[in-house]
């Protein structure tokens, strides 16, 4: 199985990633630590639960990554590239630069 988040942030693996590649598996702390984090407008406290979420994931084993895609782009200086954090960019967020 694999996945490609829609957006950079943690939620998408946490929660959406998880739940829909392994609905049966249940941890009522890992449900209520993703639910305070959605809650949460302070940034550094939304990380620190996801990191939590993320240290039960890996302890009990349920999903085990072994490898990650990297994406590289080869082009000229004047192109600019968004800089998104999921692989891909759109046409119309590209700039290119008088040269």
């Amino acid at each position: 199985m694999g996945w490609s988040a829609d957006c950079p942030d943690p939620d998408s693996f946490l929660r959406v990633s998880v739940r829909s590649q392994i609905p049966r598996w249940e941890n009522e702390t890992y449900d209520q630590l993703l639910e305070e984090a959605q809650r949460t407008l302070d940034q550094s406290e939304r990380l620190r639960l996801y990191q939590q979420a993320d240290k039960i994931l890996i302890e009990e084993a349920v999903i085990m990554p072994f490898t990650y895609d990297k994406h590289h782009f080869l082009c000229k200086p004047w192109v600019k590239l968004p800089t998104i954090g999921v692989g891909f960019c759109y046409f119309k967020d590209i700039i290119i630069e008088p040269h």
